[in-house]
């Protein structure tokens, strides 16, 4: 598609829209995590998924652009469980 969700080392999450011109194609960004982004994922048409190499992960409403909800590291699954 052409849409693309991405993590960042800062925490952070950018969803970019490839439709749109590169110095406005950002269209969503959000800072859920206080380590590095290492995996990202769309869920459905108004979801996204992210997790930090610390192992604590977020779901986020795109609508709204805040968390659904949080998962701590230690609560969730373990530490890079999402880069499978």
């Amino acid at each position: 598609g052409r849409v693309c969700l991405a993590g960042f080392g800062d925490g952070t999450a950018r969803l970019s829209d490839a439709r749109l011109p590169a110095t406005r194609n950002i269209v969503a960004q959000w800072q859920e995590h206080e380590h590095w982004v290492v995996s990202a994922h769309l869920s459905g048409t108004h979801g996204a998924v992210t997790g930090s190499v610390a192992g604590d992960v977020c779901f986020v409403d795109l609508r709204t652009g805040r968390p659904a909800r949080r998962t701590p590291a230690g609560d969730g699954p373990k530490q890079g469980a999402m880069n499978t």
